[in-house]
């Protein structure tokens, strides 16, 4: 004998309003907040597209969470709600009533969405900047845009679903801003520099490399990769061995590169390092 679940008052409500697309949708900026986050993240889910356009349109919400689309890593999801974005972006829709600013796919307290002002550290930080690249940051700044925050893992299976999403991102630039500020990555994708160039590694604060088959090739695009994250406060370098067997001189050249680069790093605060061959013998010079 089978025990079936009873819905619950917040499960009919939610069941009775998707089933009904053709109907109006009730005032979200009257519902409690758990339940309208919970309406749109059923809607999402289920690919409804219509009603996502609805709530998207009337959402109350500075600040939309949809950290379940990172769990489950449903593109099809990422897609709905994205689609609904690129309609109101493409058509410029701005209701007057519409206070939806950023999409979050972080991992937060409850707490934290309740007065949101999530922004990131390093953006536009006058310090780290140049006269040129303040004026192009207060230019932008004064654009409205829709804002992404995420972390990215490329050693992730996931790949489909980050990879559709920063193409979605690349291709509106000006409108839509996305903030990185973990970043974990192998050395294959360091390979990839066209790639890594499409990411926001300005607003990165911390950096994982773990990577085996560490190359002179992939040594210039972490290079890369460092001087482009003038914001990064924490880096983590663990299991980085070489391709082939390496001599002292060249070890030095490696040393030497990551020596260069790591100097500019002027916010950095912590460096964790696991068995990094270059490093041996070598890291407390490069820390002098």
């Amino acid at each position: 004998m089978s025990i079936r679940t009873i819905p619950t008052l917040q499960d009919l409500v939610i069941q009775n309003v998707l089933c009904n697309e053709a109907l109006p949708i009730p005032n979200l900026e009257y519902l409690p907040r758990v339940l309208t986050l919970q309406l749109y993240k059923e809607a999402i889910i289920g690919g409804h597209m219509e009603m996502v356009k609805k709530m998207v349109l009337s959402c109350p919400l500075p600040c939309l969470p949809v950290e379940y689309l990172m769990k489950t890593r449903d593109v099809k999801a990422l897609k709905t709600l994205l689609n609904v974005l690129d309609l109101l972006i493409s058509q410029n829709i701005y209701p007057r009533k519409w206070k939806l600013k950023a999409i979050d796919f972080l991992e937060v307290n409850q707490d934290s969405h309740n007065e949101w002002s999530r922004a990131p550290l390093g953006a536009c930080s006058q310090e780290a900047m140049s006269p040129k690249e303040r004026e192009k940051c207060s230019q932008r700044a004064a654009k409205p845009h829709l804002k992404i925050f995420i972390d990215f893992d490329l050693d992730k299976v996931f790949q489909r679903f980050l990879g559709s999403l920063r193409e979605w991102v690349e291709e509106r630039k000006g409108v839509v801003r996305i903030y990185c500020e973990k970043l974990q990555i192998g050395g294959f994708y360091l390979k990839l520099s066209k790639f890594l160039r499409t990411l926001p590694l300005y607003y990165v604060q911390e950096l994982e490399v773990n990577a085996q088959h560490w190359t002179r090739e992939i040594m210039e695009h972490f290079c890369f990769c460092l001087i482009e994250m003038r914001n990064l406060r924490v880096l983590h370098l663990s299991d980085l061995s070489p391709q082939v067997f390496t001599s002292r001189s060249v070890n030095r050249w490696f040393s030497h590169r990551f020596s260069l680069q790591l100097r500019k790093v002027k916010k950095l605060r912590e460096l964790y390092v696991t068995n990094v061959f270059f490093l041996y013998g070598a890291l407390h010079k490069i820390l002098l």
